[in-house]
């Protein structure tokens, strides 16, 4: 059942937020975006309708994505790292070893990735509604 998770989750984003706004003297909405777990152009944006404090939240946001980027493959190893006693040195060779890039894959998100900023260029869609 995963709506205890949800429920803890999101009550800690709220307590967070209401922490921040108090201790910082943020108002609530910027203290609410600035620790919501969402994207950093998502929260910017809806700061932004909504006249809050765009900086603040852009630069927690920002922290907290380098913050997990930085953090979290430490942690994983830290907490995965398992020692067999069957283990032999070809399974630890083969484990260790990067994995290798696909270079098709990576051919084809460039084109997408190309492809969608031409046509963003060539229709002239603005960023904001005029």
């Amino acid at each position: 059942m995963r709506y205890p998770q949800i429920f803890i989750n999101h009550s800690g984003t709220f307590i967070l937020g209401f922490a921040f706004s108090y201790i910082f003297d943020w108002n609530v909405l910027t203290g609410l975006l600035a620790t919501t777990p969402g994207g950093l152009m998502d929260t910017t944006l809806i700061a932004a309708d909504f006249d809050s404090d765009i900086h603040v939240v852009a630069i927690m946001q920002l922290v907290r994505s380098v913050g997990v980027l930085l953090l979290f493959p430490a942690w994983i190893n830290l907490f995965s790292t398992e020692s067999s006693p069957d283990s032999t040195k070809e399974n630890t060779v083969t484990t260790n070893q990067i994995p290798f890039l696909n270079k098709k894959h990576f051919l084809i998100v460039m084109l997408v990735g190309i492809a969608g900023g031409t046509v963003r260029l060539s229709f002239r869609f603005s960023s904001r509604n005029a």
